[in-house]
Formats: structure tokens, C-alpha cells, sequence
């Protein structure tokens, strides 16, 4: 259970048997914990584990220059592109309630007056194979509606399925489909399927004035201030949450045959991979979620990574075996989270052994 506190939850998971602390002593998952915070050089860092019905809170480094406190299950942060796998579980959830298809096309939902200029599916903006660019640099805000603009001018768009292209407008456009598809706005579709059931009270992207004085920051160049309204970027990466909140949910995820978590395309049959090998080098991609293969550290996994506005975060998960693995740490650097990824992955192979 995830104790809402101030104080850090004490790292004690799966011990209580003898037969796990021999594959995995709380001496070991300590001390790998303690060196990815020490060698990332950030400020702080927080993780949450979940293991079988289980699940834990540690916090390192402070929440501030010179707060000397630790962060913790309630310290506030951007999660970035976690948001994404929230916008597909969400739609997961409609495509089981037979509510909608991921082979409608966007043009379908599209807002009234405006052409999508290739035949991109819903399906196709999960899983980063719309053929649409990463992101829109320079574009007149605000963004809800100019993302509308620029798809509808497009004229040598990539032929949809084909490739797969990280993409964080396919997300923006993804959310805006369900909520017109559903006659309701995504973060309230959000609020009533996902957030509100989970009591996920932290996750929004607008954080109230009380929860920006949780927000953890580094200072410097790596600040994550000012603490503000995200929502026009909602399924792509404007949420704030918590360790608390991201475990709830984890477990939940781990709970429940979830369909965004299942392959929906596989590597071999794409022309090209970009943007999305950067926790090692896929074999599947599912609704927003990425499947790695099994090596000898760890068994096949699924995982997403999010960085900006001042952090980096990794969540991966072995639903297998009913593992879940979430960091976030107040720095960003892209060797910072590659090696960060890397041991993740065999932390939880360590965990799911």
C-alpha cells in the first residue's frame, strides 16, 4: 500500500520471505539505488517500486538547494512523456468497451472544419507510426488550435504504418480525437476512467499553488520552475504527478490485462525505428508502451522514458512476473538516461527473478 505521507516509505520490498531476499537482498537494490543517484549527479530523486502487492517510496538528494530534505512519495514533478501511456491507457479502455476501433481514421474526429491530409489512424498515433514529426517548432500558440492548422497544410506527410517515428504530436492529436469522438474533454474522460477511480490526486497538469510548493527543483540550469499549467500538451507530456500516485497507478496496470500493453506492431515489419531505442533497442511497440526483449540481466520488459522541464523519469514494468519500476530525478542529460535505463532494466530483472 502506498501510505500518503510526508515521509519517505522505507524501501522493504519483497523481503519478508526468505526465498526473495536470496534472489534479491534489500542490501542490493539499496546500494544499486544509491549508485544511479550518486553517479547521475542530480539534486534529488525519487522511486517507487512495486512488486506483487507491494509497494514502496525512496527518495535521495533534497527537494531544493539547500532544503535538506529528502524528497519523498508526495514530492510533486513532471512526469513528461509518462503522460503518454495515460492518454493510451485511456484509450485502451474505450477499444475493450467497444467504444472505438484503432483502425478509425483521425479524420473522422478531426474538428469541424479541418482535413487531415493522410489516412492516419488512432491506432497509428499510439504506437508512433503516423508518419507525423517528433514535434512543432515555431508554430502560433495557442497549440490546441494551431496543431489542427499545420496537419491540414501538410502535403508530403510519410505514408502512415509504414515506419515508426517518435512523435509527440501524434499524442496532442490523439487526445483531441477522443474527446471529440466521446463528446467529452480528454481531461475529464481522464478524471472519470483513470485518475478520480485510482485517487491519483496529484496527477494534472494544472498543479495548484499548494502542490508547485511540492514541485522538487534542482536550481540552475536544470530548474523545473516556474510550475505551470501544462494542459494544451495533456497526452503528450504536460502531467505532474507523484511517486505515490505513479505507484497506485503502476499497480493497477499490473493488476488487469490491459490492452495498451500488448504488441501492436512489431519491429521486423517496419521500414525503420527512430526516437524509440533509447532504453535499448525495441522489438514491439504497443500503445505508447515499448517492449524490450528478454536478455541475461533481465526478462522481455515494457517500459517509457520522459525528460524536460527539468527531469528525466523511467518507468518499466514486468507484468509478468507483477514488477513495476518508476525513477525520477531532477536532471537532464541524455548519457545520464541511457545509463539510467540500462540499470533499471536490470533492477527489475533482480526483482523478477
Amino acid at each position: 500500500m502506498f501510505v500518503r505521507t510526508g515521509l519517505s516509505i522505507v524501501l522493504a520490498l519483497g523481503f519478508a520471505c526468505d526465498a526473495a531476499a536470496q534472489r534479491a537482498t534489500r542490501t542490493e537494490i539499496d546500494s544499486e539505488l544509491r549508485r544511479i543517484f550518486t553517479e547521475s549527479g542530480a539534486r534529488g530523486m525519487v522511486v517507487t517500486i512495486v512488486h506483487g502487492d507491494q509497494g514502496t517510496v525512496r527518495g535521495y538528494g533534497e527537494t531544493r538547494p539547500g532544503s535538506g530534505r529528502k524528497p519523498d512519495g508526495l514530492s510533486l514533478l513532471r512526469v513528461n512523456s509518462t503522460s503518454k501511456l495515460f492518454a493510451a491507457d485511456l484509450l485502451g479502455m474505450f477499444v475493450q468497451d467497444g467504444r472505438i476501433d484503432l483502425d478509425e481514421p483521425l479524420q473522422r474526429y478531426a474538428p469541424q472544419g479541418h482535413r487531415v491530409p493522410a489516412p492516419i489512424t488512432l491506432g497509428q498515433l499510439a504506437t508512433h507510426t503516423s508518419g507525423l514529426p517528433r514535434d512543432l517548432n515555431g508554430i502560433a500558440q495557442p497549440y490546441e488550435a494551431a496543431r489542427w492548422t499545420w496537419l491540414e497544410r501538410q502535403t508530403q506527410l510519410p505514408v502512415p504504418g509504414r515506419s515508426a517515428l517518435y512523435s509527440n504530436v501524434a499524442f496532442d492529436l490523439l487526445t483531441d480525437a477522443l474527446a471529440n469522438k466521446l463528446g467529452t474533454p480528454y481531461l475529464q474522460l481522464l478524471a472519470q476512467r483513470v485518475t478520480g477511480p485510482l485517487k491519483l490526486v496529484d496527477t494534472t497538469t494544472a498543479p495548484t499553488e499548494a502542490q508547485c510548493a511540492r514541485l522538487l527543483d534542482a536550481g540552475g540550469p536544470d530548474t523545473s520552475l516556474p510550475c505551470r499549467d501544462q494542459t494544451q500538451y495533456a497526452g503528450s507530456g504536460g502531467l505532474y504527478s507523484t511517486a505515490n500516485d505513479i505507484g497506485l497507478w503502476m499497480k493497477n496496470q499490473l493488476a488487469a490485462d490491459r490492452r495498451a500493453q500488448s504488441v501492436q506492431v512489431r519491429r521486423n515489419d517496419l521500414t525503420s525505428v527512430e526516437g524509440l531505442d533509447l532504453a535499448g533497442p525495441i522489438d514491439g511497440i504497443g500503445l505508447a508502451w515499448l517492449h524490450l526483449p528478454a536478455d541475461d540481466n533481465h526478462p522481455a520488459l515494457i517500459e517509457k522514458t520522459g525528460g524536460g522541464g527539468g527531469f528525466m523519469s523511467y518507468i518499466v514494468l514486468v507484468p509478468d512476473a507483477g514488477v513495476g519500476l518508476f525513477i525520477a530525478m531532477t536532471k537532464v542529460d541524455g548519457e545520464v538516461m541511457k545509463k539510467l535505463t540500462r540499470r533499471s532494466n536490470d533492477l527489475v530483472g533482480l526483482l523478477a527473478r
